[in-house]
């Protein structure tokens, strides 16, 4: 049973004495003020009643009698009226009623059978802007000196009252007059006292708007008035893109002035219910108890038009894009920090792309908390052992011989089990992870093929295997990566070992240094899907494994081999896939790093051709040695389409730049014969093998001819 020590239930008691509903320049420490001054005002009204009612019937004041009942009855109800309303400027309206009907009463009995009744009002003109505001205040005190005055003037006093003594009512007007300025100035002080405070706490400086901690407050209140009761409402965010430029380029003041414009646009579109703020430095935030999304659509649409409107500024014209992010109370989240972060996940959904309205989406966002809690596991990845090498063997299609094979990447992790690297590999760029799987993977890589031995010796069963690893343009935009793969130990000419030769290929993505690919629409057999019973479960054929801006993994990135993973592996068998996209980019630091692979003796080929925007001349300056012929073209070859313009312009062109071509992808023997027929020198797919741990690539090679 709940007692009076019970948390809740005081908890429960303050909040039905003191919520009040949010009202515009009202903070909660003004309320609680306020509400307090108005109870102890009912509360010494009503002790008071009974000895006053007893005295004035006693002295036959039978009006001033009825006057405090009405007094009373106003009280009370205005208390009634705050209960059922929560409002503030209630109960004011109906104690301001009240006392001005007692004062009322007070004049006509010339203050009471002894005449000290106004002094009732002298005692508490100390808290009477909080009991009733501003006006209130002022007006009371001024009500009650000029009917005072005139009151007097008219003499006809009780017989008892003190007002009877000329030299006692000069002084007490004296007295009621300072009583009256010294009132009046009090509430004109606390006004501004508490004004000043309010901006110092709740008002943007920039822009004149309600600041975070004011908009948090009104949230808070909307949300405890819907809980009682109250609408449903709704929360636009509004993202200045491009504000940095001004500021870099105008100047501090210039772009407050900027703010303060944009600040003013945003209020005129608001409606009379609707309270705007700024959030942080670039984002406003708007409140509205409007929910349906078409009414909310064309809201956000008004923000985006006003706002991206050029604003003057000192002749020159200024313009900044913007990006509205809408959630809902409480359909898409009944906590504070929950909205706010619908919010802001729709801020990065609509990243690059300003002038749209984006709705809170409940499918994006458990996709986006998987993706972020993903991230998370992938840091732990190597460390927990969970990331492994497959590889994929190469055909030569005039001989069926071993040309060699991709290694890939693949991530089986204990929380989510085989996630696809079409899936995990742009969450590493993203995330700043991918440098650091690159690494490990090259290494790993290097410790790997170098246990090969004898099957790659020269006069082994399988000579001069090329093997490739995928990199990504964040590689070669990275400085570092010469150095890193400078750091390598190879076998040179005139002590190469009895141990692999092979060739390490790093794919990298189609967006030049872009950091964060796009998935491809078509991925290769068992990429990114869930395997089949039959498919091998590593999932995929040839997903790049990239660098990334420099982030590093928990320890235990280390390959099999250490640092020293190159030990043995000869470069001039080593070829590097890049994408087409990476030779469009023209960066100092890119041209750096494709120069230097060159110059150590590793081959170049081109991953997915004919995807990208290459022309003939990037290919001719990159002095590439193969062409990588992208699945997407040749999946569609079959017996009832046999035929594939763009495969036979590829092979025809890489015959012509004395380039050697791979098609991947390659499933059925109809699109091996097509090929062979065409004279393409290389095949990897699912027709062949598909991708094998390393121990299994080792006793696949041993069991060929």
């Amino acid at each position: 049973m709940a007692t009076p020590d019970n948390p809740a239930l005081r908890r429960k008691i303050l909040h039905f004495l003191f919520w009040t509903k949010p009202e515009e320049n009202t903070f909660p420490l003004q309320t609680r003020v306020s509400i307090i001054a108005l109870y102890a005002a009912v509360l010494a009204s009503l002790a008071a009643l009974p000895y006053n009612l007893y005295s004035d019937y006693v002295n036959q004041a039978y009006t001033l009698m009825a006057f405090q009942l009405v007094f009373m009855a106003l009280g009370l109800m205005g208390l009634v009226s705050f209960w059922a309303l929560r409002s503030l400027t209630t109960i004011r309206v109906f104690f301001s009623a009240a006392l001005i009907i007692l004062a009322t009463g007070l004049i006509i009995n010339a203050g009471g059978v002894r005449g000290l009744g106004f002094f009732y009002f002298v005692v508490g003109y100390a808290i009477l802007y909080y009991v009733l505001g501003l006006v209130g205040g002022i007006v009371l005190p001024l009500y009650i000196w000029g009917g005072t005055l005139i009151r007097i003037s008219l003499g006809n006093f009780h017989p008892e009252s003190y007002l009877n003594d000329p030299d006692f009512y000069t002084t007490y007007l004296v007295l009621l007059s300072v009583a009256t300025i010294l009132g009046i100035f009090a509430v004109l002080y606390q006004h501004f006292i508490i004004r000043h405070l309010y901006r110092l706490a709740y008002i943007d400086d920039v822009t004149g708007l309600p600041n975070r901690k004011r908009l948090e407050l009104l949230v808070s209140q909307w949300m405890r008035s819907h809980r009682h009761g109250g609408a449903s409402f709704s929360l636009l965010g509004i993202k200045l893109h491009n504000f940095a430029q001004v500021n870099s380029f105008q100047g501090a003041l210039s772009a407050d002035h900027v703010l303060e414009t944009l600040g003013n646009r945003i209020t005129s579109v608001c409606g009379v219910q609707d309270s705007p703020g700024r959030y942080t430095g670039t984002v406003f935030l708007v409140l509205t108890p409007k929910t349906d999304f078409l009414e909310l659509e064309e809201m956000g649409s008004r923000f985006l038009e006003r706002i991206q409107k050029p604003v003057d500024l000192d002749g020159h014209s200024v313009g900044v894009q913007a990006s509205v992010s809408i959630t809902r109370y409480p359909q898409d989240a009944d906590r504070y920090e929950t909205l706010m972060a619908n919010i802001m996940a729709g801020f990065s959904r609509l990243a690059g792309q300003p002038g749209f309205v984006s709705f809170f989406d409940e499918s994006i966002h458990q996709a986006e908390a998987r993706r972020y809690t993903m991230l998370g596991e992938l840091r732990h990845a190597v460390a927990n052992q969970e990331l492994h090498l497959v590889y994929q063997p190469k055909i030569h299609l005039a001989s069926g011989g071993c040309h060699g094979a991709e290694v890939l990447l693949r991530w089986n992790s204990t929380l989510f089990g085989p996630v696809g690297p079409d899936v995990f590999i742009p969450l590493a760029e993203e995330g700043g992870l991918i440098q650091s799987i690159t690494r490990w993977v090259i290494q790993t890589a290097f410790s790997q093929i170098s246990r090969l031995g004898a099957l790659t010796a020269p006069r082994g069963r399988h000579p001069g295997l090329v093997h490739a690893i995928n990199l990504s343009p964040l590689d070669l935009s990275d400085p570092a990566f010469r150095e890193f793969l400078g750091s390598l130990e190879f076998a040179r000419d005139e002590e190469k070992p009895d141990t692999a030769r092979g060739t390490l290929e790093f794919t990298a993505t189609e967006q030049g240094s872009a950091p964060a690919p796009k998935t491809p629409e078509h991925p290769r057999p068992g990429e990114g899907t869930t395997p089949t019973p039959e498919a091998d479960p590593v999932q995929g054929e040839g997903t790049e494994v990239a660098s990334g801006s420099g982030a590093t993994l928990e320890p235990g990135m280390e390959s099999e081999a250490g640092v020293d993973g190159g030990s043995g592996v000869d470069p001039a068998m080593v070829e590097f896939e890049i994408t087409e996209g990476i030779l469009m980019d023209e960066s100092a630091t890119v041209q750096s790093n494709l120069e230097f692979i060159r110059s150590r003796g590793f081959r170049i080929a081109i991953d997915d051709f004919g995807t990208g925007y290459s022309s003939l001349s990037y290919l001719h300056r990159l002095r590439a040695s193969n062409l990588k012929i992208d699945r997407s073209f040749i999946q569609p070859i079959n017996e009832s389409n046999p035929q594939s313009p763009i495969v036979d312009a590829v092979i025809s062109m890489a015959k012509t730049l004395s380039l050697s071509t791979t098609a991947e992808g390659v499933e059925t023997p109809f699109q091996r014969d097509y090929l062979l027929s065409r004279a393409c020198d290389l095949a990897q797919g699912y027709l062949y093998a598909r991708p094998m741990d390393f121990e299994s690539y080792r006793s696949w090679l041993e069991s060929r001819e």
